[in-house]
């Protein structure tokens, strides 16, 4: 028995820290918000979304939609107060699968303009009411559905989007290169539980797994692909005219793959590209897009950025020289939105910031 009870204390210290990341991992549950509301469809089905601001305002709304799972906190600390600040009621809902939002693996993208229709309904909001549906990454493509869908009865008075996600190959060639350059590709992965940060900061093989896991969810397999390059150049998209020629356009480059909430990825068409790149030789869909926060740097950033401003004659453009978009928009988009440089469509402006992670 002694010989057994020698061993067992040898055990216990990686026994404790198994059971404090079992515990934390798998019980943890996430940060409470104050301004989250619930909205009960079916008893199956619950739909949560934040409110900011004044709830009284019935005549002006901006609805957010946020990027991946680690940008999501970054609205509620920073830009829904300058939206508040400026007359806005600002509802900013949870994408299937998020914070109290019940996940549904067979709903399409498009669905999401069912869910904002359910929200717009329980608001009262009045019949002039004018709404402004902004995107950030990946929430671009959830903005430019709900807008398509056809399910919001209210005019859509602007649409804006914060730096695009990234199309499908393009993305997994960036995630390629933060590996060469030893950067972590794991960050905009990480939820908003503290199991999961706790478990991806401190346990290296998780880190490892993830950084394994992570060209796979973007597509890594595309990379064997011999026409890869030449997908990147072609131009994928005309002109749309209409919008239901755009609703079904979106709906067939979305398909299944938006569903999953991981990084927004186009393959079959693209409408834009964001973080990592832009094709000089695609066309923007005539929608109305007032502002394109794009984050491209360098030569090639210098050298789009009047492309751009021909594709998008009235979008206010404002060039970011430096690839983290998540902290630079967060610093910056208040800046913007207070100085009323919405209504100036003609300016550019180049911003640059202090490097840092999410």
């Amino acid at each position: 028995m002694k010989f057994q009870m020698k061993y067992l204390w040898f055990l216990a210290i990686p026994i404790f820290f198994l059971y404090l990341f079992l515990t934390r991992f798998f019980k943890c549950k996430p940060t409470q918000n104050p301004n989250r509301r619930i909205l009960t469809l079916t008893p199956k089905r619950k739909i949560s979304f934040s409110v900011y601001g004044d709830e009284e305002i019935k005549d002006k709304l901006w609805i957010h939609f946020h990027g991946t799972p680690g940008s999501s906190s970054l609205f509620p600390t920073s830009l829904s107060n300058s939206f508040a600040s400026n007359g806005y009621c600002v509802i900013v809902p949870d994408r299937s699968g998020f914070a109290q939002t019940t996940r549904c693996r067979q709903r399409k993208p498009l669905d999401v303009g069912f869910d904002i229709s359910k929200i717009l309904s329980s608001l009262s909001l009045a019949e002039n009411c004018l709404i402004t549906i902004s995107g950030h990454s990946a929430g671009c493509l959830y903005a430019l559905a709900a807008y398509a869908s056809g399910k919001i009865q209210y005019p859509v008075n602007k649409i804006v989007l914060l730096a695009p996600a990234a199309t499908h190959k393009s993305g997994s060639r960036k995630y390629l290169s933060k590996m060469k350059k030893k950067k972590t590709i794991y960050r905009d992965l990480r939820g908003s539980s503290t199991g999961f940060r706790f478990a991806v900061d401190h346990l290296w093989f998780v880190k490892w797994s993830l950084r394994l896991v992570a060209p796979l969810l973007v597509g890594f397999p595309n990379l064997l692909s011999d026409d890869i390059y030449k997908h990147e150049t072609e131009s994928l998209i005309n002109k749309v005219e209409d919008k239901d020629e755009l609703k079904r356009q979106i709906k067939m480059a979305m398909k299944d793959t938006l569903a999953s909430g991981v990084n927004g990825l186009f393959d079959d068409i693209k409408l834009f590209c964001g973080h990592w790149g832009f094709d000089h030789k695609k066309t923007l869909p005539e929608i109305p897009i007032d502002i394109y926060i794009s984050d491209l740097d360098g030569q090639t950033g210098l050298a789009m950025s009047e492309h751009i401003k021909k594709l998008l004659p009235n979008s206010n453009l404002i060039q970011i020289t430096d690839h983290t978009h998540h902290s630079l928009l967060c610093l910056y988009f208040p800046n913007i939105i207070s100085n009323n440089d919405i209504e100036n469509n003609s300016s550019e402006s180049e911003l640059s910031g202090t490097t840092s992670d999410n």
